[in-house]
């Protein structure tokens, strides 16, 4: 990067913080922004805030500290919970980062005057041969981050730096300890920030207006079987919690949303060998795209080799070589070449 300004998204843990220091060690100019993003400043929080600010001092790093809890709000924890009352199953993760992160803190950095962003995100930016400016999966496959940008439009790769993409989690933690660093936030992040103890269910009766109601439980020939309560309440491929006694295991294959009916079939039905895509965000064209390519249709799974076909409405169809559990309406797909590099992304809208 030519202008050696740079804002670092700053959450308190170990990563953006190594992120910050790194850069400044490399001479750049740094900022720290941190934002505030759930609706309550609980002590604990500010106890985080305050520390970030004491740590940024200490380095003699500007540090910003942000409201942006309405913005949030509007882009990240109301789409959610649409999203669900019409009975897919969203990923918050990945909008966050499309939205928020690489959205509202690139013009936070425009309006500051700085050009670049960085994040602690595990993923490298690397400038193809083919392709020009593209991500890949990161070093730490098992922290691996691409999956989670893969909605980031690709404009907006220009001006980002990811400063852990050669390292592993644990060469994070040994390169702050060998500078006597300690994070403010030395616990994992869960799942997803804005719910309290990973219960989405109970996330959904506190925050939503209206909740679709209670409907039948049918096989996929139609028998009714028993009621589930309310088709929000579930996801593909579960097998917890359906409550209905039947001779063997019955998991949730689809949801029926326009007669609130609820799917299930046995293990024998549930893989499926096609997805498709809709709102594509492409980092390569897709007329560049390998006739196989690897689709990942969550955050812990391998991508699985599939061909790809357009199909109406500008969405893409992948014919996977291999069964997987039945894709998750609302979530991510991303895919890659055999060597990880993120071409393109996309929100499951089938699971046939």
């Amino acid at each position: 990067m030519d202008n050696k300004s740079i804002l670092v998204a700053i959450s308190g843990g170990v990563d953006s913080l190594l992120s910050l220091i790194l850069l400044q060690e490399q001479g750049y100019k740094v900022t720290a922004l941190h934002g505030i993003f759930l609706p309550e400043i609980t002590s604990e929080i500010q106890n985080n805030i305050d520390k970030i600010e004491k740590l940024c001092a200490e380095f003699s790093l500007p540090c910003i500290i942000k409201d942006f809890r309405e913005t949030f709000k509007k882009q990240v924890t109301i789409p959610f919970i649409e999203s669900y009352c019409k009975g897919d199953t969203p990923n918050p993760c990945a909008i966050c980062n499309r939205d928020i992160k690489f959205g509202v803190f690139l013009s936070e950095a425009k309006s500051l005057g700085i050009e670049h962003l960085a994040t602690g995100h595990y993923v490298q930016r690397i400038e193809h041969a083919e392709y020009a400016t593209v991500l890949q999966r990161a070093k730490d496959r098992t922290k691996d981050q691409s999956y989670f940008l893969s909605l980031v439009p690709k404009e907006n790769l220009a001006k980002v730096c990811f400063p852990l993409a050669e390292l592993t989690k644990e060469n994070v933690r040994k390169e702050l300890q060998n500078r006597n660093i300690l994070a403010p936030v030395t616990k994992e992040s869960q799942e997803i920030c804005f719910i309290p103890d990973d219960d989405y269910r109970r996330y959904l009766r506190e925050n939503a207006d209206f909740l679709p109601s209670a409907g039948d439980v049918i096989l996929s020939d139609g028998k009714v079987i028993g009621r589930h309560l309310g088709l929000w309440n579930y996801t593909q491929g579960q097998r917890k919690g359906l409550n209905i006694s039947w001779s063997e295991p019955l998991f949730v294959l689809d949801k029926d949303c326009i007669n609130q009916r609820l799917i299930v079939g046995t293990k024998d039905e549930l893989p499926s060998d096609t997805c498709t895509l809709e709102n594509m965000n492409y980092f390569v064209e897709r007329e560049m795209w390998p006739l196989e390519v690897y689709l990942q249709t969550r955050f812990r799974e391998h991508a699985k080799p599939a061909f790809h076909e357009e199909i109406a409405d500008s969405k893409l169809m992948f014919s996977c070589q291999e069964s997987h559990t039945t894709p998750t309406p609302g979530q991510i797909g991303a895919v890659y070449t055999d060597d990880g590099i993120l071409l393109a992304g996309g929100i499951i809208c089938e699971n046939k």
